[in-house]
């Protein structure tokens, strides 16, 4: 979970603006569980303690304190409900965050890996894979620095 606090940090070190929403509650998580099964430990901790988190175009979606079933990103929940009742995903998946130009990032929830999806039912070949949230989490995070830096002519 120190893993996840850092990865927050350094963003909130090096970029002018970071989103969070603030923390949901247990029961909110288990409104996401209901719908995907049991979250990787990892996923829930930053649910609890961040909600979702963005900054410099960068969405990882989460939940939204309050209105967890509220339409739109960065609501992983709905992003999530609309592709399963869609059947654009499988089931025990959570959808993460968005490339921006298609596919999709998803968590597994057996395994806690992260995958890119194209949304023609098969995993994205041309997108990294990620053994864990956090990986994933500290990889967007440090393309998204290093991309604001490279903007800003800092090395």
């Amino acid at each position: 979970m120190d893993d996840v606090d850092k990865i927050v940090a350094e963003a909130k070190n090096n970029f002018p603006r970071v989103r969070v929403t603030g923390g949901v509650s247990p029961e909110e998580i288990e409104q996401l569980e209901t719908l995907v099964g049991k979250l990787p430990p990892t996923y829930e901790y930053f649910l609890s303690k961040y909600g979702t988190f963005g900054f410099y175009g960068l969405e990882i979606y989460g939940l939204i304190k309050g209105n967890i079933t509220g339409e739109g990103p960065p609501n992983a929940y709905f992003m999530t409900k609309s592709d399963l009742d869609d059947g654009t995903i499988p089931p025990g998946h959570v959808v993460v965050a968005s490339t921006g130009y298609g596919p999709v990032f998803l968590l597994k929830c057996a395994t806690g890996g992260v995958v890119g999806w194209n949304y023609t039912g098969e995993v994205d070949d041309e997108l990294p894979t990620f053994k864990s949230f956090e990986a994933f989490l500290d990889d967007a995070a440090s393309q998204t620095i290093a991309d604001y830096k490279a903007e800003d002519g800092q090395s």
